[in-house]
């Protein structure tokens, strides 16, 4: 008898220290189906294993790796947490496969070094943000961010589907439920949550040590510049023009109070002259800018990471400054043009590092070095050299 637990006390042991993760949704040794495995099951477990092996028996056991599987799920799941619908998320054992139904969430789980987990993904993040996802290029896809194919969804027999809170619908949640399969609600792009947010994916991935890099490293650039804007006795006043190009000049549109561009612009040291307005993507009139006489004016653009070259920017620039009298109240040199990649999500340090350059001249972080050590770091691609990012530059 002493054998015996001995061996049961050395099989334990082994389970802790080099456990293998399930690789599958379903739970072996979860005899009532509740998809907990609890000590009872386990000790069933270990005493299949045991008679098998070493008596010789013939029944249902699992082999060395089956067992060090079940005893780490009996040891660290479930896994619960509230995302950011408010919706408690369980997952029953690890989570070895993976849908993903925007880039804000490939990108998460790729800077938590889970991306190989991904099988299916949506087009978007293979037409829009390939640039930071040349791994998923061929990995099936299972429709739009906003309208996925449910079934496509169930045949990868994923353990977790990740979206956006309000995009996908709650039928998504309501169809999925069906076949067991959870949705976990994040949308990775709101500063205020960015860093709880991807510490939760990381705690339901056991990847927590790196949710905690990835958040010290975010949080280290944050509290630089705040500290550097606590200490700024001027803010300059900043217009913030949407995207599209301005067919009307009695149409521009612009960033408002709840926006992601007015929070940036308010944590790099500025002040968004569209802060007060009544809406949060409200349209202006041209006289309106210029009554506010803003010290500077950023066009976002929507251009993947970048531009190759400073043509596309220049011209955007020179559009703004023919204007009727932007030229004269702005000036040419406070106007800029930057891509909205950095500006929103996982890389949106960043963007902050960038506005914060731009509205302080003399703040001495370079924004490029810290782009590059992003990508290198979380998302190991190069940084394509001569990649303009904003336009003009703003230097280091």
């Amino acid at each position: 008898m002493r054998k015996v637990l001995m061996l049961v006390f050395i099989i334990l042991i082994v389970s802790i220290v080099s456990a293998i993760p399930a690789t599958a949704r379903e739970i072996p040794f979860d005899t009532n189906g509740d998809r907990i495995i609890s000590k009872a099951e386990l000790s069933g477990a270990i005493i299949s294993y045991l008679r098998a092996e070493y008596l010789g028996e013939t029944l249902e056991a699992p082999d060395i790796d089956g067992l060090k599987e079940i005893a780490w799920t009996y040891l660290h799941y479930p896994r619960t947490v509230m995302d950011s619908a408010g919706r408690n998320v369980t997952v029953y054992a690890p989570v070895k496969r993976i849908v993903v139904l925007n880039g804000d969430c490939a990108e998460a789980v790729k800077i938590l070094g889970a991306d190989e987990r991904i099988v299916g993904v949506v087009k978007g993040i293979k037409t829009k943000k390939g640039y930071y996802f040349p791994e998923l290029n061929t990995t099936p896809s299972v429709g739009k961010w906003n309208r996925p194919d449910i079934e496509a969804i169930v045949s990868l027999d994923p353990d977790l589907v990740i979206g956006y809170v309000k995009w996908p619908g709650a039928e998504l949640d309501e169809k999925l439920e069906k076949f067991d399969i959870p949705t976990l609600r994040l949308d990775f792009t709101n500063q205020r949550k960015l860093k709880e947010e991807v510490e939760k994916l990381g705690y339901l991935l056991e990847e927590e040590e790196k949710a905690e890099e990835y958040i010290g490293w975010y949080r280290g650039y944050e509290e630089v510049v705040k500290e550097f804007v606590e200490k700024q006795d001027k803010r300059p006043r900043v217009f913030l023009e949407q995207s599209k190009d301005v067919a009307d000049l009695n149409e521009i549109g612009t960033y408002g109070p709840g926006s992601a561009s007015d929070e940036l612009c308010m944590l790099a040291g500025g002040i968004n002259i569209a802060h007060n307005l009544s809406t949060t993507f409200p349209h202006v009139e041209a006289e309106w800018v210029l009554k506010e006489h803003p010290d500077i004016v950023i066009k976002h653009r929507y251009v993947g990471w970048g531009w190759n070259n400073t043509d596309e920017p220049r011209g955007i620039k020179d559009e703004i400054l023919s204007r009727p009298g932007w030229k004269d109240v702005i000036g040419e040199e406070n106007v800029y043009v930057t891509s909205c990649e950095p500006l929103y999500g996982l890389d949106s340090v960043v963007g902050l590092i960038y506005w914060t350059k731009i509205f302080h001249p003399a703040f001495d972080l370079d924004p490029e070095g810290v782009y590059r050590e992003y990508l290198e770091r979380f998302l190991g691609i190069e940084y394509p050299e001569g990649l303009v990012v904003v336009y003009p530059p703003v230097g280091s």
